[in-house]
């Protein structure tokens, strides 16, 4: 057909909608576009109970509809209802009642939750993870309840942040700002650390009202690092002063430390090696892996053998009490990535604010 005869375009869009109608009328239970937005992982379910254009089930409220999905997550071949009675019961029965019939292992404070979820897509691992929060942590129910609309972003955050830490303003701002995990990252590292007064920085991290206030209270605590460890404070160590008085250790107990890598490093000042007399007697190698840090490194026993599970607890525990880390990032590395991903969102936030 020469292009000039061909037919308008609008005739080719009403033979494509004509031929979608058709086939929908013809296959009643396939979801729609607008059920397989919102419910992306029930869509082929809830077209089976709702079918056609599915709008008894957009008519139902919002929380009737994630108890909908919350039940529909629990199903499984061997439990699974008529789809038809699970709709009439959607319809007439109280949420507490659809829980206790079919949800009977739903934590407490699900059906209040469900009523302040956001209308988003939700999908079957969130409600899971919703779940799990609701059953194993006590504090966050009492959360959750000020958060409105509560986003699966939301129990992201609240998973990854430390109890001891956590406040309804913190975890807004964490979500809002995308860095939850670098700052649970950071927040977990300062838990590692003896140093720091977690009741201080739990309560400025409380105050916090915006993302720049976050680092204020992070960097205050990061000041209150000690410089130096104080190792003569517990007698159980004994620290030589001089490559001499290394040798003679290294000697005594038979172990590698009077080589020459490592005499240079005592030279330096970068490795501080110790004689540990606890439950079993050792040398112990505590290095700085950050300007204002130090961390445990090498553990030779006699004849460069490890410790007891014991020992090692009790070495651990009296290094930790002096300041210094057994394992883990040191809490500076964290705060910088913190720092840059807050930056980054804060640089897209001012770009966003240009444009109206």
């Amino acid at each position: 057909m020469p292009i000039d005869n061909l037919p308008p375009r609008r005739h080719y869009v009403r033979t494509i909608r004509r031929q979608h109608r058709r086939r929908f009328a013809s296959q009643p239970t396939v979801p729609s576009t607008s059920l397989r937005e919102a419910s992306p992982d029930f869509a082929h379910t809830l077209a089976k109970m709702y079918p056609r254009n599915h709008w008894q089930y957009f008519a139902l409220p919002l929380a009737r509809r994630h108890l909908a999905q919350v039940i529909l997550s629990e199903f499984t071949p061997e439990n699974r209802p008529g789809l038809r009675t699970l709709a009439d019961a959607l319809e007439t029965m109280s949420a507490s009642r659809l829980i206790e019939l079919y949800v009977p292992t739903a934590p407490p404070h699900l059906a209040r939750i469900l009523t302040r979820l956001d209308d988003g897509p939700w999908k079957k691992q969130d409600y899971q993870r919703l779940r799990d929060l609701l059953a194993t942590d006590d504090a966050a129910p009492e959360i959750l309840r000020h958060l409105r609309p509560i986003i699966p972003a939301h129990l992201e955050t609240l998973k990854a942040i430390p109890s001891v830490f956590r406040s309804i303003g913190l975890v807004q701002i964490a979500t809002r700002a995308g860095i939850a995990q670098p700052l649970a990252e950071t927040l977990q590292a300062l838990l590692a650390s003896a140093w720091v007064d977690r009741a201080i920085l739990a309560e400025r991290l409380r105050r916090v009202s915006d993302p720049q206030r976050i680092l204020v209270a992070l960097r205050l605590t990061l000041d209150a690092e000690p410089l130096e460890v104080d190792f003569s404070l517990d007698p159980r160590f004994e620290r030589p002063a001089t490559i001499l008085d290394l040798a003679r250790l290294s000697v005594a107990l038979k172990n590698c430390m009077a080589g020459t890598t490592y005499k240079e490093q005592l030279r330096k000042g970068t490795h501080v090696y110790l004689k540990w007399t606890g439950i079993e007697t050792a040398a112990v190698e505590v290095f700085r892996d950050n300007p204002s840090g130090w961390r445990m490194g090498l553990v030779a026993g006699v004849g460069n053998t490890g410790l007891s599970p014991p020992a090692w607890r009790q070495l651990a525990t009296a290094l930790m009490h002096l300041g210094v880390r057994i394992a883990g990032p040191h809490p500076q590395t964290c705060f910088a990535t913190l720092e840059a991903a807050l930056n980054r969102y804060l640089r897209f936030e001012d770009r966003d604010d240009d444009f109206p």
